[in-house]
């Protein structure tokens, strides 16, 4: 119908770097809906270096997606010097982490083989300080939204010599 907003999500996953290097990414051709080339849309990026603003909901159990999730944590009182850590991503399926304000990176452990995201122990904040975390979940709504601390890096779809 004329007049409704259509919107798309475009995700960068990287270039090849091998072979050609005719790797094009993104809207690349035109856009068409039902045969018909669409015209007068506009494109908006939306750069995620700084994600303080971004609202999130509260809990729902339907939700649209992608969407983010927030929570906030403190570290225990007798830890002293946050250390080097690792976020378990098992049961979130593909988007992006990040912990006080910073990008630890993409996550998408269901195809692997990179199921753990990498987080420096300057990047937390000591108690009684709160840390934040915010989840852009792409596909698939985690069932009890958590994510787990762990000391040592998980791997899946390894490969055995």
């Amino acid at each position: 119908e004329a007049s409704q907003p259509l919107s798309l999500l475009v995700e960068n996953q990287g270039h090849i770097n091998y072979g050609q290097m005719f790797d094009l990414k993104g809207l690349v051709k035109n856009v068409t809906l039902n045969g018909e080339t669409l015209t007068g849309w506009r494109q908006t990026g939306y750069p995620l270096e700084n994600v303080s603003h971004v609202a999130t909901l509260p809990t729902a159990e339907q939700v649209d997606l992608p969407a983010f999730y927030s929570g906030r944590f403190q570290l225990p009182e007798t830890l002293g010097m946050p250390l080097d850590t690792f976020v378990d991503m098992t049961g979130w399926n593909k988007g992006v982490l990040y912990v006080n304000g910073h990008n630890l990176g993409r996550y998408w452990p269901v195809e692997g083989p990179q199921v753990t995201l990498y987080l420096p122990g300057p990047y937390l904040l000591q108690y009684p300080e709160y840390n934040t975390v915010l989840v852009l979940e792409l596909e698939k709504v985690h069932t009890n939204r958590t994510i787990e601390f762990v000391p040592d890096p998980i791997w899946s779809n390894t490969v055995q010599l």
